[in-house]
């Protein structure tokens, strides 16, 4: 038989091709990051606005008299109503001064004559109420401008001043515009009345050397020369007040140091600082105490008058003037008193020590004794009374020496003023009593 065909042996089956590995997935390029935007450029800063330039403070208006033109700064920190206050009092011894002036008796001047001033409200040293200088005098060539120079001038002919400068103290001002004086007007009215004056020339021009002015030197009885003012009017009416035809002068300050002595007339008594002491010849040339050009404001309450005595200062300057409105001065109201030496023998009784105190209006003077140093008796010679200090009968003591060495006190006189209701005193003087042996 056929043998049978075999069986086909199965096909293998194809192994499945192995599956390709994915390709790996391309990773995603990483996108590009942002290119950072510019910075905006900084806006430019704004150009500061300019600041308008201040307007200049307009100047001051200038007060405007027949023969005076008067500006006011204020640099001080005073507020407008008191410097109003302040101006107006000042004012008022403007308008004062130019009822006094006429004008000039220099023809090329005449009426036409104006003196311009500044009044500055500003600090000043302890004690100075106010100051006052000349900047220029008027110019002989045409008396229409200023100069510094004195070339071709003259004391009383054509020397006048054509600008100044007047300064208040602003720490007194106040006070001084309410310390009211007997005549109702202020100590600030005769501050600034007294400035003027000098602004006017008075002091400042007699001063100057080579202009003729009548100042000269005596020597008084102490051995100095001191300067006295012999201007023919100014004088005429200073020996009026004290009925003295034979006084060679005015004496002219010369205690108070620079811009005191020498370019004020002299004050007499005034506390502690100047008393009444110019003898020429035995005979005192008295001071004018409480008279507006002195150099010292009064401790008392007493009128600073702008007397005859001051007009004729002016007068002898060249000005045209009316003695009409003088203010009433008849002579210093405050008293004083003088050092006294006494010598005496020890073992001596009840010598008799005078004391010496005056005064021009007449009073009852009450004398008082204090710091007594050394031995010895002093008695009241009225109540015999033994006197250790304080007021004493009248001006007569005794004295009793008990050794042999130098005794002294003090003395000062006072009266009762019923004006200033309260004392006015002298200066203090002291009695020095040297005992010896015979």
């Amino acid at each position: 038989e056929p043998e049978p065909e075999p069986e086909p042996e199965p096909e293998a089956e194809a192994e499945p091709e192995p599956e390709a590995e994915p390709e790996p997935e391309a990773e995603p390029e990483p996108e590009p990051e942002p290119e950072p935007e510019p910075e905006p450029e900084p806006e430019p800063e704004p150009e500061p606005e300019s600041e308008p330039e201040p307007e200049p403070e307009p100047e001051p208006e200038p007060e405007i008299f027949d023969h005076f033109e008067v500006t006011f700064t204020n640099t001080a920190t005073i507020n407008e109503t008191d410097f109003n206050n302040y101006k107006n009092i000042m004012l008022t011894s403007f308008t004062k001064w130019d009822s006094v002036i006429n004008g000039v008796s220099n023809e090329s001047l005449g009426t036409n004559f104006k003196l311009y001033v500044e009044v500055a409200i500003n600090s000043l040293g302890d004690s100075t109420l106010g100051s006052a200088r000349l900047t220029t005098v008027y110019n002989p060539s045409n008396y229409t401008t200023g100069t510094t120079s004195l070339y071709n001038t003259s004391y009383g002919t054509n020397l006048f001043p054509y600008s100044g400068k007047f300064t208040i103290n602003s720490a007194y001002i106040s006070g001084l515009s309410t310390d009211i004086k007997p005549s109702g007007l202020s100590l600030l009215y005769y501050t600034t009345l007294h400035e003027v004056g000098h602004l006017l020339g008075i002091g400042n021009l007699w001063t100057l050397t080579d202009v003729s002015a009548p100042v000269e030197t005596h020597l008084e009885d102490d051995g100095t020369s001191r300067m006295y003012y012999s201007g023919i009017n100014a004088l005429s009416e200073y020996r009026t007040v004290f009925n003295d035809t034979s006084l060679v002068g005015i004496p002219i300050e010369d205690n108070g140091g620079g811009g005191t002595a020498n370019s004020h007339l002299e004050e007499g008594t005034e506390g502690s600082v100047t008393t009444n002491d110019r003898y020429i010849g035995g005979k005192l040339h008295p001071g004018l105490d409480q008279e507006l050009m002195t150099g010292w404001a009064e401790n008392f309450n007493f009128d600073m008058p702008l007397s005859k005595i001051t007009i004729g200062l002016l007068h002898d300057l060249g000005y045209s003037v009316n003695y009409s409105e003088a203010d009433v001065y008849n002579n210093p109201k405050t008293p004083w008193t003088t050092d006294i030496t006494y010598s005496v023998i020890e073992n001596s009784t009840d010598n008799v020590i005078t004391l010496n105190g005056n005064c021009f209006v007449d009073v009852s003077l009450n004398y008082v004794i204090s710091n007594i140093v050394g031995n010895g008796i002093l008695v009241d010679a009225v109540n015999n009374q033994t006197v250790t200090t304080g007021y004493i009968s009248s001006d007569e003591l005794l004295y009793t020496p008990t050794q042999g060495e130098t005794f002294s006190f003090k003395y000062d006189v006072k009266y009762t003023n019923n004006t200033t209701e309260g004392y006015i005193f002298s200066n203090t003087s002291t009695v020095l009593i040297n005992i010896g042996s015979i």
